[in-house]
């Protein structure tokens, strides 16, 4: 874009200059997109492990274990099928949610995801059926 001299912007209203900076904002945010959409690609299909706490965890029990499959890109980023069975039994499923794989983050095979996520569904058919 070219640069515009003091006359020029003198006689462009605010309106319009904002108008050409939203224009502006939209095609730096989809060339963003598209950057982490490439950055990212290499997630799709894959799992991960990743260990989960409340706050102030002292000893190992107050650990578990928190799974990804990473199944989606929305807007360059990674969406996933996550759970979770935290210490007190609780259980969690989301069907999509953000998911940026972190250093501390353990892949898994699909098998492992998959015997794991299993485990969770006995479970809650064995809660309906109790």
């Amino acid at each position: 874009m070219k640069k515009m001299n003091k006359t020029q912007i003198e006689n462009t209203t605010t309106s319009k200059l904002e108008k050409i900076r939203k224009n502006i904002n939209n095609v730096i945010y989809e060339r963003e997109n598209i950057e982490r959409e490439k950055e990212n690609k290499k997630f799709l299909g894959k799992c991960f492990k990743v260990r989960n706490c409340y706050s102030c965890a002292e000893i190992e029990s107050d650990y578990w274990w928190l799974y990804f499959y990473i199944n989606n890109l929305e807007d360059g980023e990674t969406k996933a099928l996550s759970f979770q069975k935290d210490k007190n039994g609780k259980i969690s499923i989301e069907k999509s949610t953000w998911c940026r794989p972190r250093s501390d983050y353990i892949e898994i095979a699909k098998k492992e995801f998959d015997s794991e996520f299993e485990k969770i569904l006995v479970e809650l058919n064995g809660l309906k059926n109790s």
